[in-house]
């Protein structure tokens, strides 16, 4: 379920965590800041995909535009809002930045620090978005 539901949002997240760790390492060279341009990217392209999905998924429904963008967004909101509570603000930047401190490489570390910080999340998501469809369906 996984990979069928959460599979292209990582391929956007994964490309665009990379552009915001190799943009801030070019720049400043600082790992804190790099892990936290990576985590930034890779919202951007996780959850970019996701709305774009889902905006998709309501557009089928004869409501208005409107009140797909409120379908839109408390349905996120349920999936992915208490595992990116603590996911953007601790887990993932801690993850990003103790893996290049252990690697040595700023990018390998960014990589690395996004998939150890992807099981934390998934275990929370998952959960989450198993609510939202006994809650709302779709």
């Amino acid at each position: 379920m996984l990979v069928k539901r959460y599979g292209w949002q990582e391929v956007c997240g994964t490309i665009t965590a990379m552009l915001g760790a190799l943009i801030a390492q070019q720049s400043t060279s600082n790992p804190i800041t790099t892990a936290y341009a990576g985590t930034a990217g890779e919202n951007v392209g996780f959850y970019g995909f996701a709305f774009v999905r889902e905006i998709r998924l309501h557009r089928k429904d004869d409501i208005s535009f409107l009140r797909i963008i409120w379908r839109t967004i408390r349905n996120l909101v349920l999936e992915f809002g208490p595992a990116e509570f603590f996911d953007s603000s601790l887990i993932r930047p801690a993850c990003m930045l103790g893996a290049q401190k252990l690697f040595g490489n700023p990018l390998v570390g960014v990589f690395v620090g996004k998939i150890m910080a992807d099981v934390v999340f998934y275990g929370i998501a998952g959960k989450s978005y198993e609510l939202r469809k006994k809650l709302f369906g779709k």
